[in-house]
């Protein structure tokens, strides 16, 4: 017999995907993506980003979905989505930031001496090597090539999810190091 799941309440559909039902987490999905989607396109003004988080929602929810304590999904969705989005954003705010910051001194050392410059570029190379091979693409795509997130996507058949993370944990790894060549950046330039 194959159910109706239009006519289910939310926690009716709540309690069928804690028992592995697939049908009323896809009624889930049907019900709320598309609100969801608007609420993280409204704050991230990206549809790649927005569809990332929405996805990011629910792939937790079905893996969670044993262990819900849920009283209104409706809410419970719009929150997790919001909270995702917002701090996808906080991410992509923070990454700017600090490549402004390097870029403005870069950009005074090379106009005031060009062969620590070239020796910085040397060091930010070293750097990079350190990365997986994987991560060495993506970052260089991304920061020399100027290449989008979907772009490098579409050029190398992986998701635009997939760049993100790659990225991101490319950043840790990077951050760290380039925040000391940073200060010796602006100790340099400052006449320390």
């Amino acid at each position: 017999m194959k159910k109706i799941y239009q006519t289910y309440h939310d926690a009716e559909l709540l309690q069928c995907i804690s028992e592995n039902d697939e049908g009323a987490f896809s009624e889930i999905y049907r019900r709320y993506a598309a609100q969801m989607f608007i609420t993280a396109f409204n704050i991230l003004r990206r549809r790649a980003g927005a569809e990332d988080a929405v996805q990011d929602i629910f792939i937790t929810l079905w893996k969670r979905r044993s262990g819900l304590q849920i009283d209104s999904l409706k809410a419970y969705l719009r929150q997790a989505v919001r909270y995702r989005a917002l701090r996808m954003y906080k991410d992509e705010k923070k990454d700017d930031s600090f490549y402004a910051r390097l870029a403005q001194a870069t950009s005074d050392i090379l106009q005031d001496d060009p062969v620590i410059f070239r020796n910085i570029q040397q060091l930010l190379q070293k750097i990079i090597l350190t990365l997986p091979r994987d991560q060495q693409l993506i970052y260089r795509l991304h920061r020399e090539q100027r290449l989008t997130y979907a772009e490098i996507a579409k050029r190398l058949d992986i998701s635009v999810k997939t760049v993100e993370k790659k990225m991101s944990k490319s950043l840790k790894s990077i951050r760290p190091q380039l925040d000391k060549l940073l200060f010796l950046i602006l100790a340099f330039t400052a006449g320390f």
